[in-house]
């Protein structure tokens, strides 16, 4: 079974590709809006939910 970590993971995973594509068929925006998000969404935010949940646990 996975654990919550991973699910947290995977979920903002999913979020930041559909962002990503999402930004990326605006013509509009920057090129390199697209990686900001995969990296905002992808990487930096699961950190910090998985953080708070887990000291949110323990507390």
């Amino acid at each position: 079974m996975p654990s919550r970590e991973n699910i947290v993971i995977l979920g903002f995973i999913a979020v930041a590709v559909t962002a990503a594509v999402g930004i990326d068929t605006a013509t509009t925006l920057p090129g390199w809006l697209p990686f900001a998000s995969l990296l905002g969404l992808g990487v930096i935010a699961p950190l910090l939910v998985n953080n708070y949940l887990g000291t949110r646990d323990t507390a």
